[in-house]
């Protein structure tokens, strides 16, 4: 009474243990204390039977804190490990933090999570992990990156990424194919506001409501949703075609381009529409860059009146021709092509022709004479079969393009001689130095004499004499264009 109780065990002098009932010992030899069971390999050992009605085993402290620490210097030796095993629907395992009431101020968090390594911070190591015994589904890494693994639901709260001073990121990884990618959702350095992303309505089953395209654009998948966009008088549907119902449509900025392309292919597309009466811009002309103004894959439709204007040139050819005539085995043809060799580009009321003058000129066979009675050959290409064409008769009624005149003796006489007379009809839009057929009809008017239109009166002086005087009025006279003729006073007078 009033002083501790000491117990040992000895047997014939040899420490042993101490048994406290059927289930509880001291293993004084070892200096190890089993609570539940008669021997153990730990210092302490608590085993509680499986109590399913409540709590079969607690450490508390009702008015203060419960420390778990290693206080010695061997920092490598102190692992402690919580396991649960269910037994029951009620039965679980919790970690609990728990705040004096009305404590609820300051910036101490009521539950703390550390993880070092010999007193050191952890560099590679992931800090923390939470892991169904086959996979770690969430661990939080050294810099603070949560990963979350496997389809992951938050429900009826927020994600917060970043804090004030610090930007957050959102990464995305793939491992859809043999190279692993990511992308990365990222706050933009010129927000001046907050901002809000919402996803439509209807996600349609079974597909991705959005995809990210090469350059990291975000944008719908045009074969699983296509929303109906609807601006003022511009409307686009599911159809895939942009309306505007009245008002002005408008491309602003300087170089402003609008592409039109068949989306399948990327080839290019055209515009089509029964309203395009008048087509208006602020600049006095509309430019294409290209060494020819080609149209391709489509038709461009001109008025009647341009249209039957442009048939003033019903007949001509591009190219200078070259034509000769040439006699074999008593037969007398006569050799199309280009000047220099290749094709030739005729035009006509249906559109341009090309004539296939290569490898080999194209030819036709001239109807000898005799050499004192010759023939006249017309030879011409019919518009209407596109036929090189030798007629004894003259030229066709219909239209053609002409391309000259044979006057042809005999087939010997040919082979001696060469013909009487080759007229080559040359109608061509240029000459092979590209001088445009127009100046040489110019050339050719200029060659010849003035011709009177009105005035110029003449007067005589000197009747009688030796001397006679020619004076004349004012006039106009053509030579290519109409020209004033001055007063020519007579001399005489």
């Amino acid at each position: 009474s009033g002083d501790d109780l000491t117990l040992h065990s000895t047997s014939h002098g040899t420490k042993g243990t101490i048994f406290f009932g059927a289930n509880s010992a001291y293993d004084q030899v070892n200096d190890r204390l089993s609570i539940g069971a008669t021997s153990s390999t730990l210092k302490l050992d608590v085993k509680v039977a499986d109590d399913t009605a409540g709590v079969g085993f607690r450490i508390y402290n009702s008015d203060g804190s419960v420390v778990f620490e290693n206080i010695t210097g061997n920092v490598n030796e102190f692992c402690p490990r919580m396991t649960g095993n269910s037994a029951g629907a009620a039965c679980f395992t919790s970690i609990i933090g728990n705040a004096a009431t009305g404590d609820d101020s300051g910036s101490e968090p009521i539950l703390q999570f550390g993880a070092r390594v010999n007193d050191g911070s952890v560099s590679v190591r992931p800090l923390f992990a939470i892991s169904n015994y086959t996979l770690d589904v969430i661990t939080v890494d050294k810099d603070g990156n949560l990963t979350l693994v496997g389809d992951q639901a938050v429900q009826g709260g927020d994600i917060t990424l970043g804090v004030n001073g610090a930007d957050g990121k959102v990464v995305l990884y793939s491992e859809q194919g043999g190279t692993d990618y990511s992308a990365g959702i990222n706050p933009n350095a010129a927000m001046t506001s907050a901002a809000e992303f919402y996803l439509p309505a209807d996600e349609p089953g079974g597909t991705y409501l959005l995809n990210m395209t090469t350059g990291g654009v975000i944008g719908y998948d045009a074969t699983a949703y296509e929303p109906a966009l609807s601006k003022g008088n511009l409307t686009e549907t599911t159809s895939a075609i942009l309306t505007i119902t009245g008002g002005t449509g408008a491309v602003i900025g300087s170089g402003a381009t609008i592409e039109v392309q068949v989306a399948a292919t990327g080839t290019p597309g055209y515009v089509t529409g029964a309203d395009w009466d008048t087509f208006n811009g602020k600049q006095d002309t509309i430019s294409v860059d290209s060494d020819y103004f080609t149209l391709s894959g489509v038709t461009v439709e001109f008025s009647t009146n341009y249209e039957n204007a442009a048939h003033w040139l019903n007949g001509f050819v591009v190219e200078t021709i070259g034509v000769t005539v040439t006699e074999a085995t008593g037969t007398v043809s006569l050799n199309l092509e280009q000047s220099g060799s290749g094709d030739l580009t005729f035009f006509f009321s249906d559109g341009w022709y090309a004539l296939d003058c290569t490898p080999t000129a194209a030819a036709v066979v001239l109807t000898a004479g005799t050499d004192i009675a010759p023939t006249l050959n017309y030879v011409y290409l019919l518009q209407s079969n596109k036929t090189l064409t030798a007629s004894t008769v003259g030229w066709p009624a219909t239209e053609h393009a002409a391309v000259a005149t044979v006057l042809v003796q005999s087939a010997a006489g040919v082979a001696t001689d060469e013909v009487y007379k080759l007229h080559a009809w040359t109608d061509h839009a240029t000459d092979v130095n590209s001088q445009g057929h127009l100046t040489d009809i110019n050339k050719w008017i200029r060659q010849q004499h003035a011709t009177w239109v009105s005035g110029a009166a003449p007067s005589f002086s000197g009747d009688g004499t030796g001397t006679i005087g020619l004076a004349t009025t004012a006039g106009v006279v053509y030579q290519l264009h109409p020209h004033t003729f001055p007063v020519f006073n007579d001399p005489a007078t």
